[in-house]
């Protein structure tokens, strides 16, 4: 999922509300219930491990956003056991 097009106080709401699934599902539920607007639902938690790419991809979003704040996206490179970090 493409995170460009969101402002930074979305990627922020987002990001707490896929940490507190995260929390949610290492902790082995299997139902997360949500209220919003006097409406009450529920869901099933995804796998912890969509879950983490979500949450990876959203601070990245995040660090393109406002690097002085979050810190610039950064990679890694592996050549021969040997690692390389580009900004």
């Amino acid at each position: 999922m493409s995170f460009a097009t969101f402002s930074e106080a979305e990627l922020k709401q987002l990001l707490d509300e896929l940490k507190a699934e995260y929390l949610a599902s290492i902790r082995g539920q299997r139902y997360i219930s949500v209220s919003t607007g006097g409406k009450s639902f529920s869901r099933a938690v995804r796998s912890s491990d969509q879950i983490k790419t979500d949450l990876g991809d959203v601070e990245r979003a995040l660090q393109i956003k406002n690097p002085t704040v979050y810190g610039s996206p950064t990679s890694k490179t592996y050549v021969n056991g040997q690692s390389f970090q580009f900004k």
